[in-house]
C-alpha cells in the first residue's frame, strides 16, 4: 500500500514553455541489457505573454470605469444631493487609476521579459560589461540589445526606443511614486483639477500604451527567427500566445483596431522598418 504521506505526481508538466532533459546515463551489462539512470529535467516559462495579456485585461477595466464617470459628472448640475455622487465618482478614479497603472506597467514588464527571452537565448550585448560598469539606463539595454539580436532597422529601431523610453517612464512614476506636492492636472471629464497621478494613470494613457505595445509586441514576434535557431524554435509558440493576445484585445471595446503584421515568413513586407 503507498504511504499515504507520498504525494500523487503525475510527470513534469510544461505549460507553454521549453523542457530540458539532462545527464541522461545509459549502461548496457553483459547480457546487452539497458538500465538508464536518473536524468535532470528542467522547465523555462517566458513570462511576456502572461503580462501582455493583463495589460489587456487592465485596460478592459479602466475602460469599463472611465466610461461611467461623465455621465455621474453631470448629475452634479442636477438637484440630486451632491455627496453621495461626489462619493462614487471618487471611487471610480480610484479604481481606474489602479487599473490605468497595472495596464502600463504591465506593458512595461512584458518588454522586460521579452528581452529577458531574447538574452537568455542569444546572449548579452556585446556592450553588456561596459553597461554594467557605467550604469546604463536599463530601457537603453533593452532597446539596444533587441535591435542587436534581431537586426532591427533604423525605422524599427526608432518605434522600439520611444515605445520603450514612454512605457518606462509611466513605470517609474508607479514605482517611485514620491508622496510630495504638485500643481493640480485639469481632468475634463470631472471638470475639475486632481492630483498629477489621476491624468497620467487614466483610461486614455492606458489604451495608448496597451494599444502601442501589442502591435510592437506582433512585430517583434514575426522576426524572431533573425535570432538565431533558438528563437526560430520558440516562434510558433510565441506567435500562438500573440493570437490569444489578440483575440482578447479585440474584444475590448475601447481599445483601437490594429492590423496584424504578416507572420509567414521572417520577410515579409510588413516587418521591412522592423
Amino acid at each position: 500500500m503507498a504511504d499515504e504521506q507520498t504525494p500523487k505526481w503525475r510527470g513534469v508538466k510544461v505549460v507553454g514553455g521549453d523542457l530540458r532533459i539532462s545527464d541522461l546515463k545509459i549502461t548496457f551489462d553483459d547480457d546487452g541489457k539497458i538500465t538508464t539512470g536518473p536524468v535532470r529535467t528542467q522547465v523555462r516559462t517566458d513570462m511576456w505573454p502572461f503580462w501582455l495579456e493583463d495589460a489587456v485585461e487592465a485596460a478592459d477595466t479602466a475602460c469599463r470605469l472611465a466610461d461611467q464617470i461623465p455621465a455621474l459628472d453631470a448629475q452634479l448640475d442636477t438637484e440630486l444631493p451632491k455627496e453621495p455622487i461626489n462619493a462614487e465618482i471618487d471611487r471610480l478614479l480610484f479604481r481606474e487609476l489602479r487599473a490605468s497603472m497595472r495596464a502600463i506597467t504591465a506593458c512595461a514588464f512584458a518588454i522586460d521579459a521579452f528581452y529577458a527571452m531574447v538574452k537568455e537565448r542569444c546572449g548579452p550585448h556585446p556592450h553588456h560589461n561596459a553597461w554594467r560598469k557605467n550604469r546604463t539606463a536599463r530601457e537603453r539595454q533593452i532597446t539596444e540589445t533587441l535591435r542587436h539580436h534581431l537586426r532591427i532597422r533604423a525605422e524599427g529601431a526608432n518605434q522600439l526606443k520611444s515605445a520603450v523610453s514612454q512605457l518606462f517612464r509611466f513605470r517609474d512614476w508607479a514605482v517611485h511614486l514620491a508622496a510630495d506636492f504638485r500643481d493640480p492636472v485639469y481632468r475634463e471629464d470631472v471638470h475639475s483639477t486632481v492630483d498629477w497621478r489621476f491624468a497620467a494613470f487614466r483610461r486614455d494613457n492606458a489604451v495608448t500604451s496597451v494599444a502601442m505595445t501589442v502591435a510592437l509586441f506582433d512585430s517583434l514576434v514575426s522576426i524572431l527567427d533573425r535570432g538565431g535557431e533558438e528563437l526560430r524554435q520558440c516562434r510558433k509558440l510565441a506567435r500562438e500566445r500573440m493570437d490569444d493576445i489578440f483575440r482578447a484585445y479585440e474584444q475590448v471595446d475601447g481599445l483601437p483596431e490594429l492590423q496584424r503584421v504578416e507572420h509567414d515568413t521572417g520577410d515579409t513586407a510588413a516587418t521591412e522598418s522592423a
